[in-house]
């Protein structure tokens, strides 16, 4: 239960990983991380789990790319957007590939399905969420 991050959000998969492996199968995830020297499963060491084909990490990322589908349907059938931006660090190392699968993942989940409805990745990367705080908090101190 909860929001689309809380099963396609990054700590999640991880969680979802972790849980896998605990049944007995294996991944080479937390194999890269420690390669890569890194403290967690950054976005780095996931797009090379991904791009060497580990199957658990692959499963639960498609996982995560058919919830985004349906939640990003599903806002798109209710707001009727122009543009749909996919943020953060997964995102910024996959680029357009990614968005490319979360629109196909997303069509199904649409009422009618807009060809001119644009997907696309931010440029900001892990930045986004910070920029886009500083911009509400900025426009409400200019507005008063």
């Amino acid at each position: 239960r909860g929001c689309v991050e809380a099963y396609a959000g990054r700590r999640s998969m991880v969680d979802t990983i972790r849980r896998i492996v605990h049944g007995g199968r294996e991944t080479s995830l937390f194999d890269i991380q420690e390669e890569e020297g890194k403290s967690r499963p950054t976005s780095k060491v996931w797009k090379r789990a991904l791009k060497e084909e580990d199957a658990v990490a692959t499963e639960v990322f498609d996982t995560a790319i058919e919830t985004l589908g349906i939640g990003i349907g599903s806002i798109v059938n209710i707001l009727d957007l122009e543009q749909v931006v996919i943020g953060g660090g997964i995102a910024e190392k996959l680029g357009s590939s990614l968005a490319k699968r979360v629109r196909e993942a997303a069509d199904p989940w649409m009422v009618h399905p807009n060809d001119d409805l644009a997907f696309g990745v931010s440029a900001l990367g892990d930045d986004a969420g910070i920029v886009g705080a500083a911009s509400v908090a900025r426009s409400r101190l200019i507005s008063g």
